[in-house]
């Protein structure tokens, strides 16, 4: 089939938490918290059933140092639990095909087609993170009531059980397969592999933001770093690609109507495990405009917001790694 495949399968996610905030002295706060998730999957098609729970504290150290500036540092713990996807896709995940010329005989055609490989034993996700940051915000910064912010967060995260994504072009584990015609051409089958599996790994990042607000004009933009790792400093599958997003627009405030410019810019990704697949970069652009009825209007649409946009204005083709 050209589609990915899912066996029958029921997966169940629980999760709840508390959190405090203390003010331990003037200006400065301690926030700690725990989480509490539960995950268990149950397949009709003969894979083991799963099971698995995690308490997760936190705690988080805030300090305002005035009406401008809020600096922070926090620890956590986190638990992420294998999706049905990751664990039992089946079937196609795409095919390329391409004609060939044996010297001497008659034209071919390579079919090179990328298989899903189920692994139902895939364990959640358990990770430990430290994190810092600041946000500054200013105050009729360009005209009056007009607002400007900047957050810059740096993290680090130790994953035991990472969930790692691997797409082969080639999968030596998947014999290749022909299948000949009489007097004639032939096709050839060499398959590829799109796999998750668990390894041990280590994220870090920095994530930065700045926004403007205005009655008639607002921007935001964000750009995000991550580089991940496996132990031994090796490349990881799956890791999103560094990317900026950017959303610019005005305001109509007397008709309650916003209105933008999209765009989100992302890099190549090289640095990949080897003998799988790299990313392209790429840039999409979008425009949308969007309106609120006015809160007080007592009709049936107070409290909505209608929007629409063309979210790939040039009908760009690409795929998000």
């Amino acid at each position: 089939a050209l589609r990915p495949e899912l066996p029958d399968a029921k997966a169940t996610y629980l999760a709840g938490f508390i959190q405090a905030e203390l003010e331990i002295a003037d200006s400065v706060s301690l926030i700690p918290a725990v989480r509490y998730d539960d995950f268990s999957v149950r397949s009709e098609t003969g894979y083991p059933d799963q099971d698995d729970d995690q308490f997760s504290p936190s705690v988080l150290l805030g300090w305002e140092a005035n009406h401008n500036v809020y600096l922070w540092s926090g620890w956590s713990k986190a638990f992420r639990a294998p999706s049905l996807t990751e664990m039992y896709t089946s079937g196609t995940h795409f095919a390329l095909g391409a004609p060939a010329v044996v010297f001497g005989g008659p034209p071919n055609a390579i079919l090179a087609s990328n298989q899903f490989v189920p692994n139902p034993d895939l364990k959640p996700e358990k990770a430990n993170t430290i994190e810092a940051g600041v946000r500054l915000r200013g105050y009729d910064f360009l005209e009056d009531n007009d607002k400007a912010g900047l957050e810059v967060v740096g993290y680090y995260s130790k994953v035991d059980d990472y969930v790692e994504t691997l797409v082969t072009m080639y999968d030596p584990s998947i014999p290749a397969t022909s299948i000949p015609f009489p007097m004639g051409p032939f096709t050839e089958y060499v398959y590829g592999s799109t796999r998750s599996a668990n390894t041990d790994a280590k994220l870090y990042g920095v994530e930065v933001t700045a926004d403007y607000q205005a009655d008639y004009v607002f921007g935001r933009v964000t750009g995000q770093y991550l580089k991940g790792e496996d132990t031994d400093g090796g490349p990881l599958g799956g890791v999103p690609a560094n990317q900026i997003f950017v959303n610019v627009g005005g305001r109509l405030p007397s008709l309650n109507v916003e209105y933008g410019l999209t765009a989100t810019f992302a890099d190549e990704v090289d640095d990949v495990p080897a003998e799988t697949i790299e990313g392209d970069g790429y840039s999409v652009y979008g425009l949308y405009a969007q309106w609120t009825p006015n809160q007080l209007a007592n009709t049936i649409a107070s409290g909505s917001t209608f929007t629409v946009g063309v979210d790939n204005l040039f009908g760009k083709t690409y795929r998000i790694y």
